[in-house]
């Protein structure tokens, strides 16, 4: 019986924050966005307000420095709009690295992309000031 209640407690903590998780809706543009470096196209500001993101630890609270992410898509393309700040008088750091190496230890943005929350299909993305 105890087994019973433990595994009932796991899965109805499991659901409670499965329901704390944001989600954001990647909305579909007729129009593809300029690859710039710059996010003024009309279509970015028609593109779902991100969410809070959050730093990787312990204490999981907001990030230090405000980090805005803005996702579209077409037929043909993902299109990942980020403007991330960065503390004043420093700036990001990153080694280049061998493809799958270790960016996770470098200044960067960490993305997983899930159709939703009852699959293990997902995407997993890292892009670090280096361009890995």
């Amino acid at each position: 019986m105890r087994i019973l209640l433990a595994f009932a407690a796991l899965a109805a903590a499991s659901i409670a924050m499965a329901q704390d998780v944001p989600e954001y809706v990647c909305l579909p543009t007729d129009d593809a966005p300029a690859i710039d470096g710059v996010l003024s196209d009309d279509c970015w500001q028609a593109a779902e307000a991100p969410p809070v993101f959050h730093a990787v630890g312990q204490d999981m609270g907001p990030a230090a420095n405000p980090t805005r992410v803005r996702l579209l898509m077409d037929a043909e393309a993902l299109y990942v709009g980020v403007d991330a700040d960065v503390a004043p008088g420093e700036m990001p750091s990153a080694q280049m690295r061998d493809r799958d190496g270790k960016v996770w230890n470098d200044a960067g943005l960490e993305i997983v992309l899930a159709g939703d929350f009852t699959t293990r299909d997902y995407w997993h993305m890292i892009f670090t000031a280096a361009g890995c």
